[in-house]
C-alpha cells in the first residue's frame, strides 16, 4: 500500500512539474540568498567566533531586559545563518541564571527555527524540488513526513545526530505544515 501511495504522489508531482513552467524567480528573493549566504561565509572567516560570541553574552549580562530581547534577535539570525547555538545556549544560563536563561532559549529557539524553516520553504524549497523533485526515495521521505508531520518533526528534535540548524532547512523542504513545525520544535 506504501508503495503505491508513493508512486501515485511520484506521477502527480511528475504531472504537476510537466504542466507547470517553471517560474521567474524574483529578483529579491536572490538577492536573499546571496546576502544570506555572504553573511554566513564571512562569520565563517571572522577569527575566534566563539570569543565574540562569549563577549556578547558577558555585556548581555548589563543590559538587563534589553539584554534579553537582543539575545533573542541574536540567536534567531545566527541560526538562520546556520551558527551552531550552543555557544548561545550555554551562555544564556552563564548570564541570565538557570531558569530565565532556559526559558529565553525556549523561546529563542523556537522563533529561529520558525524563521529558517520559512527562509528555506520560501526562498529555498522550488530550486530544490525541482533539482531532486523525480527522485522515488525522496518522494517516499516526503509523503512519510507528511503523513505523520508533527512526529517527524518531534522525534528527529530528538535525535542529536541531525544539527538544530540544519534540521530546521531539511524539514522546511518537506510537506510539514509551519503550525505542525512550530509545535513539535
Amino acid at each position: 500500500m506504501f508503495a503505491e501511495q508513493v508512486t501515485g504522489k511520484r506521477q502527480q508531482v511528475i504531472l504537476s512539474v510537466a504542466m507547470n513552467k517553471p517560474k521567474k524567480t524574483h529578483w529579491l528573493k536572490w538577492l536573499m540568498i546571496t546576502a544570506l549566504a555572504g553573511i554566513t561565509i564571512w562569520l565563517l572567516g571572522v577569527p575566534g567566533i566563539s570569543h565574540h560570541l562569549q563577549r556578547f553574552i558577558d555585556g548581555m549580562e548589563s543590559l538587563g531586559h534589553w539584554g534579553a530581547l537582543l539575545f533573542i534577535l541574536v540567536y534567531v539570525a545566527a541560526t538562520v545563518i546556520l551558527i551552531p547555538g550552543s555557544i548561545l545556549t550555554l551562555g544564556a544560563g552563564a548570564a541570565f541564571g538557570l531558569w530565565k536563561g532556559f526559558f529565553l532559549v525556549s523561546f529563542a529557539s523556537t522563533l529561529a527555527a520558525a524563521a529558517a524553516f520559512l527562509v528555506g520553504r520560501y526562498l529555498a524549497r522550488d530550486w530544490i524540488r525541482r533539482k531532486i523533485g523525480s527522485d522515488s526515495r525522496i518522494l517516499a521521505i516526503d509523503c512519510a513526513i507528511g503523513r505523520e508531520q508533527w512526529k517527524i518533526v518531534g522525534l528527529t528534535r530528538l535525535s542529536p545526530l541531525i544539527p538544530f540548524t540544519l534540521l530546521n532547512y531539511a524539514l522546511s523542504l518537506t510537506q510539514v505544515s509551519f503550525p505542525h513545525y512550530v509545535l513539535a520544535s
